[in-house]
């Protein structure tokens, strides 16, 4: 995956799709036993550099030591079980105190360190009170998390174009929450009808306006799987036409093979927020005809396995979305993102994850999984 011009390859899975050719190719990636397969180093997510790469990895893989030409071992008490993943254990730090209190307040507050009474020696413990008590400060002040506030601003926005303005900032105060999960950013009631999580938000919606344009982004951003990039020449879509709907008169145009292949990839997750006009309002009609907001996200590739998300409208869909593996390790690749220039291994990622995605998808899990990784101390 590629976060802000650094990459990122996450998972054992590998997505070849050709631009627009037709071409829709699952597979493994070779099993070598070695280092390099997961994040080699983190990417800046604030630049809102797309996503590309392999998509998810074995919910059946364990931690257990990878040979030559073997898979990881299954692992039952693993939620989604992300391998290779290091083991646990003992950490030596290689830096003192000082610079682990300087890279816990530069992921999450985006500054330096203020004067603290450091230990001695930094531990795992140590880290995490520290991270959580820059969160609870942010909690009980109601103030967003700068850190978290970033990766939002790179998963809400598409590429270098506009950018949300108060959403992220609104949202990363939401998870400073200790009981705030992956649910909390993407199926949460907001109290208004129809809307749930970040994904619905008037102003998110609107930097995303038609099907097309918000499937890419949501693929990217979601399950860090990028679409190829249109073909030349594409005709824009015939005006609206009385008794048509938009996504009726897309799926007109698709009986092109070439645009097709495609848009049977990058479309499906948009047509959940169809009852979503171009402006971010909520709709039951379009163009007089009643808005169908179903679909099914299929390709979801996790090691061998296919899955597939179906749903009538975005209400079905985000509950499946926050409890989604796929979902779970783009997310968390995306705030490792926020942790830079730290550079994760892949197993250090995979074990990230695991933490993540074993703790009910906690967003203090996750933040405390990466202060406390043997990344930050060497």
């Amino acid at each position: 995956m590629k976060l802000g011009g650094s990459t990122i390859v996450m998972g054992g899975a590998w997505l070849v799709l050709s631009a627009c050719s037709g071409s829709y190719e699952v597979g493994l990636e070779p099993s070598a036993g070695s280092a390099g397969t997961g994040v080699s180093s983190a990417g800046d997510t604030s630049s809102g550099g797309s996503s590309s790469g392999s998509l998810g990895n074995p919910p059946s893989a364990g931690t257990g030591a990878v040979g030559p030409g073997s898979d990881p071992a299954p692992d039952p008490n693993s939620t989604c079980g992300f391998a290779p993943s290091v083991p646990g254990g003992a950490i030596v730090p290689s830096v003192g105190s000082d610079e682990v209190a300087a890279r816990v307040y530069s992921f999450l507050e985006g500054s330096d360190a203020p004067a603290l009474d450091l230990p001695a020696m930094p531990s795992a413990s140590w880290a995490a009170s520290l991270a959580t008590t820059i969160l609870d400060a942010h909690f009980d002040a109601g103030t967003s998390v700068p850190g978290l506030e970033r990766v939002l601003q790179g998963m809400l926005s598409e590429g270098n174009g506009p950018r949300p303005t108060s959403a992220p900032g609104v949202w990363a105060a939401k998870l400073a929450d200790p009981d705030a999960t992956l649910s909390t950013l993407l199926a949460e009631p907001t109290g208004e009808a129809h809307r749930l999580g970040v994904l619905t938000d008037r102003e998110v919606l609107a930097l995303h306006p038609s099907i097309s344009p918000r499937g890419v982004w949501l693929m990217d951003k979601l399950f860090c799987q990028q679409v190829p990039a249109s073909p030349p020449d594409i005709p824009a879509l015939p005006p609206p036409q009385s008794g048509h709907s938009k996504r009726e008169l897309l799926e007109l145009q698709l009986v092109n093979p070439v645009c097709g292949a495609c848009h049977q990839i990058m479309d499906p997750s948009a047509f959940s927020l169809e009852h979503f006009d171009n402006d971010g309002n909520y709709r039951e009609l379009d163009n007089g005809v009643p808005v169908d907001s179903s679909g099914t996200i299929s390709g979801l590739v996790t090691g061998q396995a296919h899955q597939s998300m179906s749903f009538d409208n975005f209400e079905d869909l985000a509950p499946q979305l926050a409890e989604s593996c796929q979902v779970a390790q783009c997310f968390t690749s995306q705030v490792l993102g926020s942790a830079q220039p730290i550079a994760f291994s892949g197993a250090e990622a995979n074990q990230i994850a695991n933490a993540f995605a074993d703790s009910g998808y906690s967003v203090r899990v996750l933040v405390e999984a990466i202060v406390t990784n043997r990344a930050f101390f060497r």
